[in-house]
């Protein structure tokens, strides 16, 4: 038998699916601090974890390419890294 995989990826066959175009707009995004953004998936480069898919947070600052977000997962806050493509506007 085959060992179960307990990966970040594990559950995510049908998230990764989408057909959305690629859009140079979403790559060329620019968020302010403070401003209310939702995590989604585009595409499988510097994606954030799947459990903070469609999850609303707030830009803290710029990092390099990507933005510092900040949002909750159950009662715990939470920071992460995230490049603009995979953000959008709340």
């Amino acid at each position: 038998m085959v060992r179960k995989s307990y990966g970040k990826m594990r559950g995510t066959r049908f998230k990764l699916q989408g057909k959305a175009p690629k859009n140079m707009r979403l790559y060329l995004s620019q968020f302010e601090p403070g401003q209310k953004v939702n995590v989604q998936f585009t595409g499988h480069k510097g994606i954030p974890n799947p459990k903070f898919q469609g999850k609303t947070g707030t830009v803290l600052e710029k990092r390099g390419d990507g933005y510092e977000i900040q949002l909750t997962d159950g009662n715990a806050t939470k920071k992460i890294y995230v490049k603009p493509q995979h953000l959008r506007g709340a």
